[in-house]
């Protein structure tokens, strides 16, 4: 048997969750995953001492990775 994670926009939820039942399939329940503080503050950290313009776009990332091989 195979795992399948799938993400669902919430107005779609209860219409796939109808679906899921009609089909016969099981329903994992999602798991709480607790995100230690020192975790939360040290991305926090990062965000705050990262300039405006140190960011970059996801083109300007894929183009560097595409450049770089």
């Amino acid at each position: 048997m195979r795992k399948v994670v799938l993400n669902v926009p919430d107005e779609m939820y209860s219409f796939f969750m109808e679906l899921i039942q009609k089909l016969g399939l099981e329903k994992l329940e999602e798991e709480n995953i607790e995100v230690p503080e020192w975790q939360k503050r040290t991305v926090m950290g990062r965000i705050e001492s990262t300039l405006p313009n140190e960011y970059k776009t996801w083109e300007e990332i894929e183009h560097q990775l595409r450049d770089s091989k």
